[in-house]
C-alpha cells in the first residue's frame, strides 16, 4: 500500500511539475501562434494526464489483490473447549457417583458426631478427659460400631449405648438376659433407649443387684407401652 501511494504521489508530482512551463506557455500565447502553444502544451498536457492515470490504475490493481479480511464465524471466534464439551454418565456410573457421595456425607456426618459426643463427655465425665485424643476416638468409633450392630440409629441411642460400654464394661449385656432380650428385640428403638438408661441407672447404684435392674427395665417398658411394639 505505502509503495502504491508513494508511485502515485511521484506521477502528479511529476505531471504537477510540467503546471509552470504550461502557465508560461499560456502566458505567451498572445506572443506566439495557436500552432506553437498547442505544439509546446500537448507534451506536457499528455505526461500531466498520463501519471495520473498510472496513479489511478497502481491503486485499483492493489484494491483487487487487497485480501478479504473475513469474519470469524461464531465457532472460530469462540473456540469449543475439550473441558467445556458435556457427556452425561452411564446409569451405573451414575449410581456409583451417587454411592460415594453417600458414603462421604455419612463420613462427614459421623465425623461430626463424634466430635459432639467426644466434647460431650470431656464436659460430663469425670476421668475422661485424662485419656489421649486418639484413644477416646478409637473408643468411640468401636463404641459406635457395636450401638450401630445393636440396631441404635439415632444418636441418642448410640450415646445411650456408649456411656452403657464406658461405666460397664464390653460384656455388660452378658450380666443380664432380659437387657440382652431387649437389645435384639423389635421394640421401638426410643422404648429400647429408655430401658437401657433405666436398667444401667439402677446397677449403677446397685452394682451387685442385677435383679434389681432387671426390675427397673421392666417397669421402664411398662410405662413406655403406649409408645408402641
Amino acid at each position: 500500500m505505502k509503495y502504491t501511494v508513494l508511485t502515485y504521489c511521484k506521477y502528479v508530482l511529476f505531471g504537477a511539475a510540467l503546471l509552470p512551463i504550461t502557465l508560461i506557455t499560456i502566458v505567451m500565447i498572445p506572443l506566439l501562434s495557436w500552432t506553437w502553444c498547442i505544439g509546446i502544451l500537448l507534451p506536457f498536457i499528455v505526461l500531466f494526464l498520463w501519471g495520473a492515470l498510472e496513479g489511478l490504475k497502481k491503486l485499483l490493481q492493489w484494491g483487487r489483490q487487497r485480501p478479504v479480511q473475513q469474519e470469524p464465524t461464531s465457532t472460530e471466534a469462540q473456540p469449543a473447549r475439550e473441558d467445556s464439551v458435556r457427556i452425561d454418565p452411564s446409569p451405573a456410573e451414575t449410581v456409583r457417583q451417587d454411592r460415594i457421595l453417600d458414603l462421604q456425607q455419612n463420613d462427614v456426618a459421623r465425623a461430626a458426631f463424634l466430635e459432639r459426643l467426644d466434647a460431650a463427655l470431656m464436659r460430663d465425665l469425670t476421668d475422661y478427659h485424662k485419656i489421649e485424643r486418639d484413644q477416646r476416638w478409637q473408643f468411640l468409633a468401636g463404641a459406635t460400631e457395636l450401638a450401630e450392630s445393636k440396631g441404635f440409629k439415632s444418636e441418642q441411642g448410640i450415646a445411650s449405648y456408649v456411656l452403657a460400654l464406658w461405666y460397664l464394661d464390653i460384656d455388660f449385656e452378658d450380666k443380664s438376659s432380659e437387657l440382652e432380650s431387649l437389645l435384639t428385640s423389635s421394640l421401638p428403638e426410643v422404648r429400647r433407649i429408655h430401658g437401657l438408661n433405666q436398667w444401667v441407672e439402677a446397677l449403677l447404684g446397685e452394682p451387685d443387684d442385677v435383679a434389681a435392674a432387671d426390675d427397673a427395665l421392666k417397669r421402664a417398658l411398662q410405662l413406655t407401652e403406649p409408645w408402641g411394639n
